[in-house]
């Protein structure tokens, strides 16, 4: 038994030190990254998210010219963060990274939506609400406008769906967050391009502009980063100032001109029931929190029975004064109390150790009534936890070890409910 607890302590520990870190994240070529500072999580995790966004405006996933094509990928700003990991570490410094072959993913919400709006649009056609239909082509249209080349069918059928409808008058529908993101979108297409952009960065480095899932350039070659533009985003206060060091400058002013929406991280919380396994069952709670990779817990198991005893002895019967007649009653008793670190390298998935204090008694009763501690089979003093978690949607599963002393040692299992406090 003590071998797999030691086992699965091992395996963890493993798991642990192949996670990402921020070093292994920037000499791997399979990663865009770019670094933000704040004095806050909120504010470092934005400029980071801002300075990953001119990052990918650098390269020619997104057929348009100069400034057109930065403002336009700062629309995709919600999405890029859903799509791009983060890591919180040190404190101000905020290091987001995406993979070069998950780069696509970012575009996929907006094709749904303009399979939705044509979708809406033929739907509208067949009431006979053309003016309805033409609201919902048109927006359908500027969201193409911000895609990637390809989707010829989806293309095909806007194009279609355009031609029968033709031009005239629109009716005024309130989906509140398509006219935002389509006004946006609108706005970003209109950006001046008064100097070049980077054009000649990614002509000179073929390798760069391709950003395809098949793409070998990205995992035998570090050349892509090294010719992407260093830089850190400032931020002091509410107001962040955008302090960039570039050896291939980019413009951001238009990029820029479409204010993010603040984010503040949101908070991860899981509350479960936990059983303790082993030579004295106990059972109590687990609370754990978490923002971005790490977190928190704390934990209490018992198994609800006093330890308190008159005298000690040892198993072989014997005390101070002799040998002890037993009754034969036992009662054991068990108490845990602890708390640690948690952290979460990447959902469904989250580790945990800390430690703490635990204590498990054996007591036997003699035949005067009293009972009698036994010495070599009790325990007291430092607890180890160590284990994981498995979140699955509002479920949480917790699945470890725990140990008194590295000798009295108890498998832990748990089950709970998962909640999250969200940032703005």
């Amino acid at each position: 038994m003590r071998f797999r607890f030691v086992l699965a302590a091992l395996l963890l520990i493993s798991a642990l030190l192949s996670a990402q870190t921020p070093e292994r994240i920037k000499a791997d070529p399979a990663w865009i990254w770019a670094e933000g500072r704040g004095e806050t999580p909120s504010s470092a995790d934005q400029a980071a998210l801002s300075a990953l966004v001119v990052k990918l405006a650098a390269t020619e996933e997104l057929p348009l010219p100069g400034s057109v094509r930065e403002a336009v990928w700062k629309t995709y700003l919600s999405d890029i963060r859903n799509n791009s990991e983060s890591l919180f570490s040190p404190p101000g410094l905020v290091l987001r990274y995406l993979a070069w072959r998950d780069i696509p993913g970012i575009f996929e919400s907006r094709r749904r939506k303009v399979q939705e709006l044509v979708q809406s649009a033929e739907q509208a056609v067949r009431q006979g609400e053309s003016d309805a239909a033409r609201t919902y082509c048109g927006w359908a249209e500027v969201y193409l406008s911000s895609l990637p080349d390809g989707e010829a069918a989806l293309r095909r059928d806007v194009s279609s769906l355009r031609s029968r409808l033709g031009n005239g008058p629109e009716a005024q529908l309130h989906i509140r967050n398509i006219e935002t993101e389509v006004a946006a979108i609108r706005r970003a297409l209109m950006a001046e391009d008064n100097e070049p952009a980077p054009g000649p960065l990614t002509q000179t480095h073929p390798a760069l502009i391709s950003t395809k899932r098949d793409a070998p350039s990205y995992t035998n070659s570090r050349e892509p980063l090294e010719l992407l533009p260093s830089m850190e985003l400032v931020t002091t206060g509410a107001e962040q100032k955008n302090l960039l060091s570039l050896t291939n400058p980019v413009r951001l002013e238009n990029a820029l001109s479409i204010e993010p929406e603040p984010v503040t991280p949101a908070w991860t919380w899981t509350v479960s029931a936990i059983a303790e396994l082993g030579r004295i069952p106990a059972f109590g709670l687990m609370a754990a929190g978490s923002v971005g990779h790490w977190g928190g817990y704390i934990t209490f198991r018992s198994n609800y029975v006093g330890n308190g005893s008159d005298y000690p002895c040892t198993s072989e019967g014997m005390t101070d004064w002799g040998y002890i007649w037993v009754s034969g009653v036992t009662r054991t008793s068990r108490m845990s109390l602890g708390g640690g670190v948690l952290y979460r390298p990447r959902d469904p998935f989250g580790f945990y150790g800390g430690v703490g204090y635990g204590q498990g008694t054996v007591l036997w009763e003699d035949t005067a009534g009293k009972w009698a501690s036994v010495s070599d089979l009790s325990h007291a003093g430092l607890l180890l936890d160590i284990g994981m978690q498995l979140c699955l949607g509002s479920i949480s599963v917790t699945a470890g070890a725990s140990s008194i002393l590295l000798r009295d040692w108890s498998a832990v299992i748990g089950l709970g409910w998962r909640f999250s406090g969200r940032g703005k």
